[in-house]
């Protein structure tokens, strides 16, 4: 057995096909051919070669020093003729004459294949899925499987996504697909077997920092053997992808080296940081350690910490230049993530001290550290969308080839500022949750909340980003939101390499994750939950607050490429609000079954408990007068007078708690449970004989749905999401909103009919507990929202070749 890797860049190449590195202006690679070949054979190649794009002289000056395992390579970018697509293809132990033919006929790929095929030269098509100038397609990657049978499986520069799904489509090609194919392009294949073919692994190295971490391996010992099995199909690839974080240090020290090789360089701050980082097999000059020092000792606290992040580094290189360079990278990005986080725990503090006193110019003013933010991450973030570029493309490859995921098969990561609050949001994503696990979903839901962590790290499907702090607002001081460690939690959200994102708020954890999609090149689907706005409206008497709040979130919802809402009524809310919809749906709902249903035995329990003898109303929610608790205060005064037997339970907590307890203490029949658990409702739902809720600024109301599945009549408004869920006069009633005489009425109507007969209501029970079982499931409403209709998820294909799925393929 041989091993080589055959895709290595050294200082003979010429400028970069990257845009990162070209808007630097540096060279592709400058890496030295000795350094090339010791690495190479220190980390156990047998053979060695270096592919600079467009120029052999790098491998023959390599062929020329070290001849006895070596062989000349080179990477040439080629042209589809009739729409100008390049693609990059290696081509290995060609002469320099051979190389001057390659070279004249690169403006043809179709000259160019039968050139390779006639005088039998050892190929291989580099990172087809990536597109060199933006003209890549479907129909491009379809005659590539026509023209060659030779690819790289793993690109080390490449995304682990892009490489699994190709090796994956390469090696179980069928007949068939060969057939579907050539029908739509009329390319004579590459040989007669064409659905077989052969794969190679090579580093796509330009920095010197991975060579012969990914390889192509032969059955062979031979250099001439290793050829023959390239040039027959019968090479393997093996070895890293890369991922970001690495890619960001690989093009910051390949700017580094531009900068020592020429005047010119990267400009301003980051290139004065980036030499001080990357070159650290050198000796600083006397400018930038005289910079430093003033970094060190300035007065703002930003040159301090730059300074700081510098030195640290530099302190531990010697520790750290082993021959696993993601340990030096891990450290790199690790200290760089701690720098952001100090900027950015800055920035929420000033947020919270002028929030806290009214000070609302100087948020303006505490949004200065974004700038920095973007400063720190802009590397990071650019190399992560350049790594996921074509994204799209690849998943038409995938479905192209039979290869499709449903419901259950995608990786989804669902977005959430709030996961523990005892809100309608935060439950319905705890089921959520729950059910995934429960049923095979790959659901994870991404949160920022430690509190929660601490009692659910170990749930599967929850991921917990890191919080460097949080803001409490004193118009709505029981919610706090939490602001994750940016850099960690991009890093994080990388590695799972999601296939889709939804996302439930628009909070710092929402932004992230509308950050992530597009960076992923996935979709992101918004679910509008909550009524920000219209809360605003209630919280806040600052009319320019309400309306940048409102003008934020018209932006937010714009950048999704879904908008779910929980009913169709706020589609047309939204609408009329002037926001610019992307595609839209209704997020459908479930409801847990096993937990919501009517307990005759825990209703007993409960009104012993309290001592209720007559009839019951229950309002359970958030208390806070974005739910019209005022208005309800005063029905319930209202229908005293008539019913003074009649007990209202309120179940919930809230910032208008205390202010409405004391509005109603002369009343002597009501209760006020504080906030309870989903668990403990079903007993109170039980127990009343109907639901009263007049929120104008609920989505949905969670709670209703909660109650009618226990078989409680509810009355709503005709404002809102509940109206969705209730039957008027069918499982409950909808009243018109700020009517409080109908709303008395009503209630005192049905008060009268149950003192003649108690089981009046029996009817609408019966019909809320069917309306529910028909219509709310949680495994067609994820269906709905993720799945695309194919059910079975991906079709098993299997080849000649393997005759079996790959067992490493265990990302689709």
């Amino acid at each position: 057995m041989s091993l080589a890797d055959l895709h290595v860049h050294s200082k003979y190449s010429g400028y970069p096909s990257d845009m990162l590195l070209k808007a630097t202006g540096a060279r592709e690679s400058y890496t030295e051919v000795d350094f090339i070949y010791r690495s190479a054979k220190s980390r156990g190649m047998d053979f060695v070669t270096i592919t600079d794009h467009n120029s052999l002289d790098g491998s023959l000056d390599l062929v020329r020093r070290y001849p006895q395992e070596t062989f000349t390579g080179v990477e040439l970018t080629v042209r589809f003729p009739e729409d100008g697509c390049c693609v990059h293809i290696l081509c290995f132990d060609v002469t320099p004459s051979q190389f001057s033919v390659l070279n004249s006929l690169r403006p043809d790929i179709y000259a160019f294949r039968h050139y390779i095929r006639t005088n039998r030269i050892a190929y291989s098509v580099a990172h087809a899925t990536f597109g060199v100038n933006g003209k890549l397609s479907l129909g491009v990657l379809e005659k590539l499987i026509l023209l060659f049978d030779v690819f790289e499986g793993v690109n080390g520069s490449r995304n682990v996504v892009y490489n699994q799904i190709w090796t994956r489509v390469l090696t179980q090609l069928t007949p068939r697909d060969i057939d579907r194919i050539y029908k739509i392009h009329a390319i004579e294949p590459m040989s007669h077997d064409p659905w077989i073919k052969g794969l190679t692994g090579g580093s796509d190295d330009h920095a010197g920092l991975y060579i012969g971490k990914t390889f192509t391996r032969s059955d062979t010992d031979s250099r001439q053997g290793f050829l023959e099995a390239l040039r027959c199909k019968k090479t393997i690839s093996s070895g890293r992808s890369n991922h970001f974080s690495a890619m960001t240090y690989i093009l910051g020290k390949i700017g580094s080296e531009s900068c020592l090789a020429s005047a010119e360089g990267i400009p301003g701050l980051w290139g004065r940081v980036s030499r001080m980082i990357f070159q650290q097999d050198r000796r600083l000059g006397w400018m930038d350690r005289f910079k430093l020092m003033t970094m060190r000792w300035s007065r703002k606290t930003g040159q301090r910490l730059i300074a700081g992040f510098i030195t640290n580094v530099r302190n531990k290189k010697d520790s750290l230049m082993t021959d696993s360079p993601d340990e030096l990278v891990e450290f790199y990005y690790d200290q760089l993530s701690d720098l952001s986080d100090k900027f950015l725990k800055s920035m929420v503090e000033d947020l919270q001290k002028a929030w806290s006193q009214n000070r609302f110019g100087d948020l303006f003013k505490s949004m200065s550290h974004v700038w920095t933010q973007l400063f720190l991450s802009a590397p990071f973030l650019g190399t992560w969308k350049l790594l996921n570029t074509n994204r799209r493309l690849v998943r038409e490859l995938r479905q192209s080839f039979g290869y499709v995921l449903g419901a259950k098969e995608k990786k989804v990561l669902w977005f959430s500022d709030t996961i523990a609050d005892l809100n309608g949001v935060s439950s319905t994503l705890r089921k959520i949750a729950e059910f995934s696990r429960q049923e095979a979903y790959q659901i994870s839901m991404v949160v920022c909340e430690p509190e929660y962590q601490q009692t659910h790290n170990n749930v599967r499907n929850m991921i917990f980003l890191d919080s460097i702090g949080s803001f409490s607002s004193s118009l709505y001081p029981a919610y706090r939101m939490y602001f994750p460690s940016f850099l960690k939690a991009i890093k994080r959200i990388e590695s799972e390499y999601p296939d889709e994102i939804v996302i439930s708020t628009p909070g710092p954890v929402g932004l992230l994750g509308l950050l992530a999609a597009r960076l992923c090149g996935i979709k992101a689907t918004a679910i509008y939950h909550t009524d920000f706005s219209e809360q605003m409206k209630y919280v806040s008497s600052d009319s320019s607050v309400v309306n940048l709040f409102e003008y934020y979130l018209r932006w937010f919802y714009s950048c999704a490429d879904e908008v779910r809402v929980p009913s169709r009524e706020y589609l047309e809310i939204l609408k009329d609000r002037g926001y610019s919809l992307p595609a839209s749906g209704v997020f459908q709902r479930g409801i847990d079954r096993t937990l919501f249903y009517d307990d005759p035995a825990g209703a007993r329990r409960f009104r012993e408990r309290y001592g209720i003898e007559g009839a019951m109303l229950v309002y359970a929610g958030r208390v806070s007068e974005d739910k019209n608790i005022s208005f309800l205060g005063n029905i319930y005064r209202e229908v005293c007078k008539a019913h003074p037997e009649t007990t209202l339970v309120v179940a919930g907590d809230g910032p208008g708690l205390e202010t409405w307890r004391r509005s109603l203490s002369d009343l002597p029949r009501v209760i006020f449970l504080g906030g309870l658990q989903r668990e403990q409702l079903r007993e109170v739902y039980s127990a009343a004989d109907m639901m009263v809720f007049p929120s104008v600024t609920d989505t949905f109301g969670m709670a209703v749905l909660e109650a009618q599945s226990c078989g409680l009549p509810c009355l709503v408004s005709d404002r809102g999401g509940p109206q969705s869920i209730v039957q008027d006069r069918i499982t409950g009633y909808v009243l018109p909103s700020h009517n409080g005489r109908i709303w008395t009425q009503r209630i005192s109507e049905i008060l009268l009919r149950l003192k003649m007969d108690p089981g009046a209501l029996a009817a609408l029970r019966r019909q809320a507990v069917r309306m529910v079982q028909d219509r709310f499931d949680w495994n067609r409403a994820l269906q709905d929202l993720i799945g695309d209709g194919h059910e079975h998820g991906i079709r098993k294909k299997c080849s000649s070749r393997l005759g079996t799925q790959d067992p490493e393929y265990s990302r689709e």
